[in-house]
């Protein structure tokens, strides 16, 4: 039943992520002896999707973040996940521009043709 939202939050570039006492609360409040777990859809809709959406338009989350749904004194709880604090695992490449000049022939120039100096990424796309 949550494969839904997830889709629809998809579309909105978020993901959401329910934790085990969330699920946990969730069945509990949709369940019912006598009609089993066909509630469940309507509590899900409730306590999940119609509160999230008012969130969402209120701009509490953001295209890229990760929701994390939770519970706290017996209510359904929303929280971005937390950044990674980590640096990226590999070092980007210096720009291009940012390399020196070679020590190379010059080409002679016309005005306003960009660098005098012929750099080894030039000389490489040059030489294909």
């Amino acid at each position: 039943m949550m494969k839904r939202v997830k889709e629809q939050l998809k579309t909105k570039d978020l993901e959401i992520e329910l934790t085990d006492d969330a699920k946990s609360w969730l069945s509990q409040k949709g369940y019912d002896a006598s009609l089993g777990a066909r509630p469940l859809r309507r509590t899900i809709q409730r306590e999940v999707e119609d509160v999230l959406s008012e969130k969402i338009l209120l701009g509490e989350f953001r295209a890229g973040q990760l929701i994390v749904v939770d519970t706290e004194e017996d209510a359904i709880v929303f929280r971005p996940a937390p950044a990674p604090t980590h640096p990226p695992p590999v070092a980007l490449a210096p720009a291009a521009a940012a390399l020196p000049c070679s020590t190379g022939p010059r080409r002679a120039r016309r005005p306003g043709a960009g660098p005098s100096c012929v750099t080894a990424s030039s000389r490489a796309l040059n030489a294909r």
